[in-house]
């Protein structure tokens, strides 16, 4: 995001090959020393940092496509966590909520809807999000009905948009309005194709080291706390979290319980 699309990776450009054989529509980002743009403009100044694009509105989706992309099962865990910090009873339309947790599969996407990244400076290929490495949310209700909340579709170029107007806190009230949201409820499940093909899950609402992290916690959340759910993504993903990964857990459980306070120091804030 600091420096300029210097390609043409309009809609109607063809994807490219990679040698593994993955296809994908390539992004050229011109990273060399010296060339960088100011972050801080964008996406408003959109223009500039992708100067071949057809209109505003494709350099600012684009924009938003990689803003959005990455960190989604941390971002997940935290707003699970700050349900189950929040102690409170849910309810899908009549029915009260017995259990939520995340769902690990895969989302239905093409190839024409992901992104590769080129650097100048290292000469190399990167890919973006991977489709089939993905998470989102469930929640399951008395009735045994279940619904489904995904937030990392719109980097896939699903631009299902939620006006979070009025509910967001200080200091991002009114600056984010509309956030990547695909709320996938029974009336959605009736009329269109499944966009998610489920391998595994894990339960947020019955896991018992997390309960007793939300049970401590009122005002912050202890060291201890924090390596539950530390704990609790890497045991789900099978994966060691990195420093960036579990600052972004920080960052955001840490903004739901004060969102006055000092996020100064999470290294998720620098990334």
């Amino acid at each position: 995001m600091q420096h300029r699309i210097i390609n043409n990776c309009n809609p109607d450009v063809p994807v490219i090959k990679l040698p593994d054989g993955r296809e994908a529509r390539l992004v050229i980002v011109d990273d060399r020393p010296g060339r960088e743009v100011n972050y801080s403009q964008l996406p408003a100044d959109s223009r500039n940092w992708f100067p071949k694009a057809q209109s505003d509105a494709v350099a600012r989706k684009l924009a938003r496509r990689i803003m959005y992309e990455g960190y989604n099962l941390p971002i997940l865990t935290a707003i699970a966590g700050a349900l189950l910090m929040e102690r409170i009873r849910m309810r899908y339309r009549s029915a009260p909520i017995a259990d939520f947790g995340i769902c690990h599969g895969s989302a239905r996407v093409v190839s024409e809807d992901r992104l590769t990244y080129y650097s100048m400076k290292d000469r190399k290929f990167t890919m973006g999000q991977d489709f089939n490495d993905h998470y989102w949310l469930y929640f399951t209700s008395i009735k045994g009905e279940e619904v489904y909340l995904d937030f990392a579709m719109f980097t896939f170029n699903f631009a299902c948009l939620v006006n979070n107007a009025g509910y967001s806190a200080s200091p991002f009230n009114g600056f984010i309005t509309n956030v990547p949201c695909f709320w996938n409820e029974r009336e959605i499940q009736k009329r269109c194709v499944n966009l998610h093909t489920e391998r595994s899950r894990v339960s947020v609402l019955r896991n018992q080291k997390l309960q007793d992290a939300a049970r401590h916690c009122i005002d912050h959340v202890t060291e201890s706390g924090f390596n539950a759910f530390y704990s609790f993504m890497e045991s789900f993903s099978k994966k060691k979290m990195s420093e960036q990964e579990k600052g972004a857990v920080q960052y955001l459980i840490g903004f739901e319980l004060d969102p006055n306070g000092s996020m100064e120091g999470l290294s998720w804030g620098a990334h």
